[in-house]
This record gives C-alpha cells, structure tokens and sequence, in this order.
C-alpha cells in the first residue's frame, strides 16, 4: 500500500512577519535547509518528497508495520531545523491527488502531531520522470530564463489538464518534471502524454515510491539511449 502524506510547518508565516523586513534571505535558507534534511531521511524509507509552497511538503511513502514511529523519528530530527512545529498526516491507500486533499482538510482538525489513515486500496504509485527534446539547444538559442518559461508553461498545462486524473506535478530542475499518478490511470496517463510533442517519458510502477522514481528515470535513460524511436516506456 502506498502513502500520500502532507508535512506542515505550523504558524510558518507568524515566523516569517516576526523577521523584520530584511527576512527574505533567512527565510530561503531555512526552507532549502528544511527540503534537504527531509528528503534526505524520506528517502532512508524508500520515499519521495515533493515541494508545495514550502510550508508544505508532500510526502510518498510505502505502507509499513511501524509506520508512524519511524515517522515520528523523522519529525523529531527535522524539528532541529525547523523554527516552528511540525505535522504530518498520511492518507494511504488513495490516488495522490485525493489523498493529498484529504489530508489537507483532516490537517486542520488534528490535535496530534502525526496521524496515519488506511481507508483505500491502490496498492503502487505510479512516477512519470518527463523530459524536454532539445532544451539544452533551446537554452542556447535564446536563453536560460526564456528556457525555464517553457517549463513553466509545460508545467502549468500539466497541472491544470491532468488534474481530472488525479495526478500530482512536481518540478525537478531543468528540463525534467515528474507526474504522480495512480496505476490504474496508466492508460489515460499514457494516451495524454502521446499526445504532448516534443517530450518523451519513463515510466515507473512500484509499491515503494523511490523504486517507482528510480524505475521511472531507467525508462527514460533507456529511451535516450534509443535515439528517441521511443517516445514513452512502461516499467514495473
């Protein structure tokens, strides 16, 4: 069973008002500090941390019999980092984009700082690892901002057009972008991205997300090795 949790920085912009007006700096350092520190013990479990808003982090992580004491370790060593409290909710059994939500509005209510529900069946996750054709030349053409304004608007398309399918987008850097999904949307996932030019995808299947991802990222390597015969491909 897979997990979709969501990890909150509680009265994170009370902290940040009470800086003063020179803030910004301390306030991107503390959050790129946060975002590594966690990704760092998330991927220990054979999870995968997404970034949202960066007072809120989206978590993946496989179901496991000790699964809220390994997780209260990891929020006990992140508070170190963290100038505010910690939450974090986990809704497992769900596609990502429904259990993501269902947390939210549960997060609000728990009196606990961490909760776990298993009230679905969905089994793996599914990781989209997409990749841009010729972004390095587009780079060079015109230039690195103009470039990440493609992926932007890439990244907004997919956002707004996969939504219906449940689907969770996350920017990785560069010209790469990786889409959660659940398994059984697979067909629909595949059929959209056959439709989009000028990108190819790999993609992963696994009940442990990290697995999913490094699954995901094989099939890509494998259709650059291809000389792009191959537009999408499937492991699992």
């Amino acid at each position: 069973m897979v997990c979709v949790g969501l990890l909150q920085l509680v009265n994170y912009r009370e902290w940040t008002e009470s800086l003063g007006y020179d803030r910004e700096w301390l306030i991107q350092i503390t959050q790129s500090t946060i975002y590594k520190e966690l990704v760092s013990k998330i991927k220990n479990i054979g999870g995968v941390v997404l970034q949202c808003r960066h007072d809120y982090f989206i978590v993946l992580e496989p179901y496991l019999e000790n699964l809220k004491e390994v997780n209260k370790n990891i929020i006990d060593e992140l508070s170190e980092y963290s100038p505010v409290p910690i939450k974090l909710i986990l809704v497992c059994g769900n596609d990502p984009y429904a259990a993501q939500d269902k947390a939210c509005k549960l997060l609000q209510r728990m009196k606990d700082s961490i909760t776990i529900l298993t009230d679905g069946n969905i089994r793996e996750v599914g990781i989209v690892h997409v990749d841009v054709n010729d972004f390095t030349n587009l780079t060079f053409t015109n230039n690195a901002y103009d470039s990440y304004v493609e992926i932007v608007n890439l990244i907004w398309r997919f956002t707004n057009e996969l939504k219906g399918l449940g689907v969770l987008v996350q920017y990785l850097g560069g010209d790469n972008i990786a889409l959660i999904f659940s398994p059984k949307r697979i067909n629909e996932v595949i059929n959209y991205i056959n439709k989009i030019p000028n990108i190819k995808a790999g993609v992963g299947i696994d009940s442990i997300p990290r697995k999913a991802f490094e699954k995901a990222t094989k099939a890509l390597d494998t259709i650059r090795s291809k000389g792009r015969e191959v537009k999408i491909l499937v492991l699992r």
